[in-house]
């Protein structure tokens, strides 16, 4: 992927956001043969799906899977996505929290004298 300092003209693996990643360039390292962000890898686009189905085995909720995934793993919209996971998981719809209940008041008028 990172080669000698530069990227590849012909990627083998698409990674989302390129202009992001340039700007985070004095922290990416190859790591073997793993682009890394710091301590963690950087997952092409055409595997993010993938990495974030096992994050959700058990349902931990939105904000516990989106600490799971950036302890381990990184990309340019990690939480959006991650979000949008979560919204889109019946089970987790399904055990969200339901809004409070409130007694619905009609409004007074006063009449103009």
């Amino acid at each position: 992927m990172l080669q000698k300092g530069r990227w590849p003209s012909k990627p083998k693996v698409q990674i989302s956001n390129r202009k992001a990643l340039n700007a985070l360039s004095h922290v990416l390292s190859a790591q073997n043969g793993y682009l890394c962000f710091d301590h963690r890898i950087v997952v092409s686009t055409s595997l993010q799906e993938a990495v974030l189905k096992p994050l959700h085995e058990g349902h931990p909720g939105m904000t516990r899977m989106k600490v799971l995934a950036r302890g381990y793993v990184y990309w340019t919209k990690i939480n959006k996505d991650t979000e949008e996971a979560v919204r889109h998981s019946r089970n987790c719809q399904e055990a969200a929290k339901m809004p409070k209940k409130t007694s619905l008041n009609s409004w007074t008028t006063e009449k103009k004298q």
